[in-house]
């Protein structure tokens, strides 16, 4: 249970990331999670933005052998929005959103994703 808390843990941290605006930062952020392992939950990623924003790409560093993604879901804040996703690497997932009009992003929940951890 402990290796299971510290690789959700580094998951936020790794994840939490600001992208430079010319006022202010925007702020990605992840909710913290805690389950059991077998258990699928649900990872919030939310999104604060301080400029206009009509596309972004993030990533999320994982343990592979802990976790396993299912396709994210666009949120509130993205809701006119495309939304795709890749493993591009063990341990790294890649999360594009972006407007086909170029509707601004908003604050709130930037997308949903299915996360299940490793039993055992």
């Amino acid at each position: 249970m402990f290796a299971r808390d510290r690789a959700l843990k580094a998951l936020c941290v790794a994840s939490s990331m600001q992208i430079l605006g010319a006022a202010a930062a925007t702020e990605i952020t992840v909710e913290p999670l805690a389950g059991t392992p077998g258990s699928t939950l649900q990872l919030y990623v939310s999104l604060a933005p301080n400029d206009d924003i009509a596309a972004l790409q993030f990533d999320l560093n994982f343990d592979p052998a802990k976790l396993t993604f299912a396709d994210p879901v666009t949120g509130s804040a993205s809701a006119d929005h495309r939304l795709a996703s890749n493993i591009v690497t063990d341990g790294l997932l890649r999360i594009v959103t972006y407007s086909m009009t170029n509707s601004l992003l908003h604050d709130g929940v930037l997308t949903t994703i299915p996360v299940t951890i490793a039993a055992g």
